[in-house]
């Protein structure tokens, strides 16, 4: 299995979303792929957004600007 927990500080979300801890995982095999979009603002309220749009019941940032 290629996903690691980290521990880091839970962030503020929007109602209804709930953090579930900080992972790591492979570059070749990513643990949520199917939902992409990025940018300089990009924050966890931006992701869950971009995601609970396109119907996803999970989202996740990684390199501080990916969704």
């Amino acid at each position: 299995n290629y996903l690691h927990k980290r521990q880091l500080p839970p962030t503020t979300l929007p109602d209804g979303w709930s953090y579930k801890g900080c992972y790591t995982d492979d570059v070749g095999t990513r643990s949520l792929r199917s939902a992409v979009s990025g940018g300089d603002d990009m924050t966890a309220a931006v992701c869950i957004a971009y995601c609970a749009g396109k119907g996803y019941k999970l989202a996740g940032t990684e390199y501080s600007k990916e969704c």
